[in-house]
């Protein structure tokens, strides 16, 4: 039993590497569950067994893609620590996972390049919502996450000025806005230059560099 397991898990990991492979190439729309198959070596049977269809397909590789990173905002935000140093952390976070970790990197690069269909995307963000919910009993789906982290960053904003850490003429909601859209920015900028990101700790450059506009 363990043996089978294993290989069934072996298989799996083929398939999403060659779903990923695919849909890089193809964009969903296009994408072939033949050539699915083909890249992973084993049958379409295998695939609907596994996953299901390709639109399952595609949930499962943004939930690989997604679920380590998600894991770890939360336990910075569950973490002890200052208001300051926790916005510092959950800026560095999104920066440093698109280039460090290739499963939250996929994840990016497949939801913001690869997903050129509106309501699929709606239906995936229930999907992923209800998913959510069942594995954490919280958050979240994509565009819901961006906003909820937005509100924490705002809260923490808040307590930061409570607590003389951030700078009291600063507009909560609108610096929380101001950050999550660098952290946007940044990212999106990763994906069209990388080259720009190679300078040796630039990541943390990065998130001081927004820091210390709201650091008292």
């Amino acid at each position: 039993m363990k043996r089978t397991k294993e290989e069934a898990e072996i298989t799996k990991n083929k398939i999403l590497k060659a779903a990923f492979e695919v849909f890089i190439k193809d964009g969903y729309s296009k994408a072939r569950l033949k050539e699915v198959a083909k890249r992973a070596g084993v049958t379409r049977g295998a695939i609907y067994w596994h996953y299901g269809d390709k639109y399952k397909l595609f949930i499962s590789l943004l939930n690989a893609g997604f679920k380590d990173y998600s894991e770890r905002i939360l336990a910075i935000i569950e973490s002890k620590g200052s208001p300051l140093n926790k916005i510092r952390k959950l800026i560095r976070e999104p920066l440093i996972s698109i280039l460090k970790d290739e499963k939250y990197y996929a994840g990016v690069v497949l939801y913001s390049l690869k997903m050129e269909f509106t309501e699929e995307k709606k239906k995936q963000w229930q999907m992923l919502q209800k998913q959510q919910e069942q594995i954490q009993k919280r958050l979240i789906s994509i565009p819901e996450a961006s906003h909820w982290l937005r509100t924490v960053i705002r809260d923490l904003i808040k307590d930061g000025i409570r607590k003389g850490e951030i700078r009291s003429d600063i507009n909560p909601e609108l610096a929380s806005l101001v950050l999550m859209s660098y952290i946007d920015g940044v990212q999106s900028r990763f994906l069209t230059e990388p080259e720009a990101f190679k300078e040796k700790g630039i990541v943390d450059s990065l998130v001081e560099f927004v820091i210390t506009r709201i650091a008292d």
